[in-house]
């Protein structure tokens, strides 16, 4: 057929399309629906769909099938408590911060926090909490839940282990791999002068807030002392003398973020296990004995709080906490080895 004939019979077919009423329309979608001298549905006879619904139902299972086999596998390869990779082996090892190779360093989290994306604490003051009596109650709530697990005595009694600075580090992580957990109750370590507990409604009613911090988890990795000749950070340098009486200590420390804040910061009080067994320090105190890390059941992070005493009112003052030991990197922008906040006595 010449190229001009099959245009015109295209153009032929055009026009009997087109002068099809929408009626017409209809029953042909109708007839395509249901076909009842070919006894079609939908172009496909009972034969044909039963074929392709086999074919596909064959498929899918064997899909689900390896799906299922694959994940059998590697549930029952991987360790449910042991990470494959960790510390040098593990992608926080290669990571660096302007050029500078940071390593592992863990960071700081600190509590209460009304939300996770918000770092603001606004507190009342003292005179308007008179008339506002309970304003400053959901940060109390906050603190309650989350020492919650801290409050409540452990009754698996065989887990728990008694450490102290006297303990071999090598025993104390033989006893970790076998999920055993160092003992932290709050209650019995942090003091009998302690300002930041649940019945003295962690001083928030008085406008000195007290705001708890604690190092991030990371599995397997250890803290290093300062050695007798080493230099320390500028921040630690008013306190010389305790940190090199005491190295075997994660040493945390909050202050204005810059010159301005500091100036409206006030004295910061920490509570803390404290060498001395009295909880109250110009610094906190983590203990080396609750690491390593091994994702022991029951485990409780050890805690520090900071209690801001005399922050000046009406003011938004900016504080960030760092963590101090020979293998931790601070970096202020970053957020590592640190964690930022703002306090505002409204």
């Amino acid at each position: 057929m010449a190229y001009s004939e099959k245009s015109s019979v295209y153009k032929e077919e055009l026009i009997i399309k087109e002068r099809l009423s929408l009626k017409d329309k209809f029953n042909n979608f109708l007839l395509f629906v249901w076909h009842p001298e070919r006894k079609e549905i939908f172009g496909r006879d009972g034969l044909s769909w039963a074929r392709l619904g086999l074919f596909y139902a064959c498929f899918y299972m064997t899909l689900a099938g390896t799906f299922c086999a694959m994940l059998a596998i590697f549930m029952a390869i991987i360790d449910k408590r042991e990470p494959t990779y960790y510390n040098d082996f593990s992608v926080m090892w290669q990571q660096k911060v302007d050029t500078f190779h940071v390593g592992v360093s863990p960071g700081l989290g600190f509590r209460p926090q009304k939300e996770s994306i918000t770092t603001l604490i606004k507190v009342k003051s003292s005179e308007k909490n008179e008339s506002h009596p309970y304003s400053y109650m959901h940060y109390v709530r906050l603190l309650d839940e989350f020492l919650s697990t801290y409050l409540i005595v452990d009754k698996r009694g065989e887990q728990i282990i008694n450490c102290d600075f006297n303990s071999d580090p090598e025993y104390l992580e033989q006893q970790f791999n076998l999920n055993k957990v160092c003992r932290f109750e709050i209650v019995e370590m942090f003091g009998p002068n302690n300002m930041c507990i649940q019945t003295r409604n962690y001083e928030y009613d008085k406008s000195k807030p007290c705001v708890l911090l604690k190092m991030n988890k990371i599995y397997g990795w250890r803290p290093e002392a300062y050695g007798p000749n080493d230099k320390l950070p500028a921040e630690l340098m008013p306190y010389e003398k305790i940190v090199r009486a005491n190295p075997k200590n994660v040493f945390i420390l909050c202050s204005g973020e810059n010159q301005v804040d500091m100036d409206f910061t006030g004295p910061i009080t920490y509570y803390s296990l404290t060498p001395d067994g009295q909880g109250k320090a110009p610094l906190g105190f983590i203990p080396f004995y609750y690491f390593p890390y091994k994702n022991q059941d029951g485990y409780r992070s050890p805690l520090v709080f900071a209690y801001f005493s005399n922050i000046t009112t009406n003011v938004l003052v900016n504080v960030m906490c760092k963590a101090y030991a020979k293998n931790i990197y601070r970096n202020n922008l970053y957020r590592i080895g640190a964690v930022h906040f703002e306090i505002i006595i409204d």
